[in-house]
């Protein structure tokens, strides 16, 4: 094997001893050098080289190679690397090329922000942009080039979600991180459901994509208590620091503390009044809207609705754009959510001006949502008496009593400028729960 094939092969940065002889146990018997194994076998036996290279996919991302004739890392090597040619079809689609080169370029400070893969409505989706975008302007206390990139295992063959006004590109994970040449300081943002995939990924690619980094820090953004449970946190741990930050005040506390291990703050999320339409009782129209989460008592809920109200229109929430759905909401003076309670469903209804229903759950209520009339104790107690409290709360003087106590305890929750400043404290380190 030519030495300077080798050396180009040590020095790319994409063959992983550890991946490869993980992956191909058969090597490690051998007594054979791997990187030497696989230019001498590995090679003609459609090996990969490391978890960030896929020969396949090198070469549907660049047909030259494919026409050389030359086995496809080779091709790497030898010219696809000088020539900046990218690994997977991913990494070509416009203008994800050039964005991607504008944040690599000597950046030794990068926070990269993980976000599902899938252009679907989730408001998941909507908390993590609104950190990414308030992060932006605190360049004076993080120093570091932001990025949005779809969680690993997630092929992000779309440019950025439609379904909400946004300025947010997502690149391809491994060509961002590949292009860091000079990254000393990663900072990771993972939603909550997607820490074991992320440790996995992590433990496959660290040898050739973070072997140079001297300091990363994965931060959990914990949006859903109930997904932590089952994830890998320790995981995480054997990369760098590992933080977590709460989006509900119900679990932003010393007891989501210990049960993850890690420093917790409670960061909250970006909403306010001030963020919505608002539109009077009298200006409503009698329209319910109602959250698209599966429930085993959802067709009964809304059918004994139904039955009570006839000239009741309920609109299931679907296939909506966001400010079409914020509009929706500034006209309808009712709002049932079958998810965890205390979601946008619930929330920004009310903050538009309309009553919300609601079964109280205390892993995202506080104990003060449970004195509101419209936060019912179970699901057999919202489906008697929901219907009625429609009717009783039909009234201009009703509406506003059954109204305002929610929207009085939301806001001395929610607000942008406080997220802000506990967004801004998470950069200090001052951490709720250290």
């Amino acid at each position: 094997m030519p030495p300077a094939l080798v050396s180009a092969a040590r020095s790319s940065g994409l063959f992983d001893e550890h991946f490869y002889l993980k992956t191909y146990p058969d090597v490690a018997g051998n007594r054979i050098d791997p990187l030497e194994h696989y230019l001498t076998f590995g090679l003609s036996e459609k090996r990969k080289p490391s978890a960030v290279f896929d020969p396949t996919a090198y070469l549907e991302a660049n047909p030259a190679g494919q026409a050389s004739g030359m086995e496809p890392f080779v091709h790497y090597l030898l010219a696809g690397r000088a020539a900046n040619a990218p690994l997977s079809r991913s990494e070509t689609i416009e203008p994800r090329p050039s964005l991607t080169n504008e944040i690599v370029r000597g950046t030794e400070r990068l926070i990269i922000f993980l976000t599902p893969g899938l252009n679907a409505r989730a408001g998941g989706i909507l908390s993590i942009a609104s950190i990414y975008e308030e992060t932006k302007t605190l360049a004076d206390l993080h120093g570091a080039k932001l990025a949005v990139c779809a969680v690993p295992g997630d092929d992000p063959f779309f440019l950025k979600y439609d379904w909400f006004e946004n300025d947010i590109y997502l690149l391809d994970l491994h060509a961002v991180l590949r292009g860091c040449e000079n990254l000393r300081w990663l900072q990771l943002h993972v939603p909550e459901y997607a820490v074991k995939r992320v440790s996995d990924w992590l433990e496959v690619v660290f040898g050739s994509l973070l072997r140079a980094v001297r300091d990363i820090h994965v931060n959990i953004m914990l949006q859903n208590i109930d997904y932590i449970e089952v994830q890998d946190v320790p995981g995480l741990m054997r990369f760098g620091r590992v933080t977590a930050t709460t989006a509900h005040q119900a679990y932003g506390n010393a007891r989501t503390r210990a049960l993850l291990g890690v420093p917790v703050h409670q960061l909250g999320v970006r909403l306010g009044p001030e963020l919505y339409a608002f539109k009077p009782y009298r200006e409503k129209q009698d329209l319910l809207v109602v959250s698209p989460d599966p429930h085993p008592l959802r067709d009964q809920v809304l059918t004994r609705i139904a039955c009570a109200h006839p000239n009741l229109k309920i609109q299931v929430i679907a296939d909506l754009t966001y400010e079409s759905y914020k509009a929706l909401i500034c006209d309808a003076k009712w709002s049932l959510t079958f998810g965890e309670g205390l979601d946008g469903y619930f929330v920004e209804p009310i903050f538009s001006g309309a009553v919300s229903f609601a079964v109280y759950n205390e892993r995202f209520f506080t104990s003060a949502f449970a004195e509101l009339e419209t936060v019912y104790p179970s699901w057999d107690a919202l489906g008697e008496r929901m219907a009625a409290d429609i009717h009783r709360l039909d009234d201009p003087e009703r509406f506003e009593r059954g109204w305002r106590p929610a929207y009085d305890l939301l806001a001395s929750i929610y607000d942008t400028e406080h997220f802000r400043a506990s967004l801004r404290a998470f950069y200090r380190e001052d951490y709720s729960f250290p």
